[in-house]
């Protein structure tokens, strides 16, 4: 997806439940990609997190530009 220029690389969701509160594991791939899109091409990385309304969710959304 592109907005504003910008090019979505990578996203995925955090979810806490009621019992423990979950928090991202990074994988080496994910890491390779921004990586890549800094180092490789040059691009300037940028993100954003977005809390859902009413749960204890969120969406992290990488960009590239």
């Amino acid at each position: 997806m592109k907005t504003d220029g910008k090019k979505e690389i990578l996203t995925y969701w955090v979810r806490h439940t009621e019992e423990k509160r979950h928090y991202f594991k990074w994988d080496w791939s994910m890491i390779w990609l921004l990586l890549k899109y800094r180092l490789v091409w040059g691009m300037k990385i940028s993100f954003t997190c977005t809390k859902a309304y009413d749960r204890e969710e969120y969406l992290i959304q990488f960009f590239a530009e």
